[in-house]
């Protein structure tokens, strides 16, 4: 996988890993945005996660596949960037509650 296309970066809620980058294929996933729930693999086992922002090119040189948009805009805009203000430890136990 190249380091650029289309990714985002996942915040996984009850890991300590906090957020892992994840490739989507713009044909499949064309409305991806921040705010979304996905289905990811992380240890290979399937977890749900937030999307937090859509990126250009990955901060790393390998990235696994968004498998599924669970829930389209499941945080809104106003609350998501509140929580990213906050900051990213309040932010996964709010998401962890949601699902």
């Amino acid at each position: 996988m190249s380091n650029t296309g289309h990714f985002c970066n996942v915040a996984i809620p009850h890991t300590r890993l906090g957020v892992l980058t994840y490739h989507y294929e713009p044909e499949v996933f064309s409305a991806l945005a921040p705010g979304d729930c996905v289905r990811v693999r992380l240890r290979g086992k399937k977890v749900k996660g937030l999307v937090l922002d859509i990126l250009t090119q990955a901060p790393v040189p390998k990235t696994l596949p968004v498998e599924k948009l669970v829930e389209p805009a499941l945080v809104d805009a106003g609350l998501l960037g509140l929580l990213l203000l906050i900051g990213s430890g309040l932010l996964l136990r709010s998401f962890a509650r949601l699902l």
